[in-house]
């Protein structure tokens, strides 16, 4: 399931990426030696939780990759022995290699890194890399058999509304496809307003988020132990459910 719901968010990602100016080259860049003219076989490596899942890139895939890798905005960084993000615990990242070349891009929760033939560097301007990671499909409405949204601004006072209409659902899902992950996020907003949703999967699986009101209309999310960001509202999205609302219990909220 966690695997189906990165698939979504990584392609939501790579459009945001895709639709913004961050993929200006930078100067000087040391991953520029990196990319050949041309590789006879181009690979890319998702890995999370121990798991990681290998495909082969095409040309077109390649090039987004490379203009992608060249408008990262690099430091170089030290670590003692040990302390390096590569020897942290959790985390997930990518893999890129073609011949004898290739980086790999480390999503540690703090921050973003590249490792490049042994030195590490600092993303000062993070993204996702424009890739869509294989393997199955993500979550659709119809896999979905019920939704518990929660609304609060003091949990003590929270709401829940149960929603089985498919529309609304596949509108909750849109909203979670819409995600980047980040390290990054405004200050939240003083009672600012929370919103969750748990998801009860035919599989018998459970996914939860938390979306939080933040600074700069921008709403983050929780969910799968990563920090993402959204500008769609979360609190326009609650009262859109169909439903009437009744009371919960703290202890019903979902929780990180």
């Amino acid at each position: 399931m966690r695997h189906k719901r990165i698939r979504a968010l990584v392609l939501g990602c790579a459009i945001s990426f895709l639709l913004s100016a961050c993929g200006a080259a930078v100067e000087d860049s040391p991953l520029a030696a990196v990319f050949p003219d041309q590789a006879s076989r181009m690979e890319a490596s998702y890995f999370e939780c121990g798991g990681m899942t290998t495909w082969e890139l095409t040309q077109e895939e390649f090039e987004d990759l490379k203009s992608w890798a060249l408008g990262l905005s690099l430091e170089e960084q030290t670590f003692d022995e040990g302390a390096s993000p590569g020897d942290r615990d959790g985390g997930s990242g990518y893999t890129f290699q073609w011949g004898e070349h290739g980086f790999s891009y480390i999503l540690s929760g703090d921050a973003d890194y590249v490792l490049l033939e042994g030195t590490w560097y600092q993303v000062k301007n993070p993204s996702c890399p424009p890739l869509e990671i294989p393997g199955e499909s993500a979550v659709t409405a119809e896999d979905v058999e019920t939704l518990e949204a929660y609304h609060y601004i003091v949990p003590a006072a929270a709401e829940r509304k149960i929603v089985t209409d498919e529309a609304a659902i596949q509108e909750v899902l849109d909203l979670l496809d819409s995600t980047v992950e980040t390290n990054a996020l405004p200050e939240p907003v003083t009672g600012g307003t929370t919103v969750s949703f748990r998801l009860y999967l035919a599989s018998g699986e459970v996914e939860e988020w938390i979306c939080e009101e933040r600074a700069d209309s921008v709403w983050a999310l929780y969910g799968h132990g990563s920090t993402y960001e959204t500008a769609a509202d979360c609190a326009a999205l609650w009262d859109s459910l169909p439903g009437e609302s009744a009371s919960a219990e703290e202890d019903m909220l979902p929780a990180r």
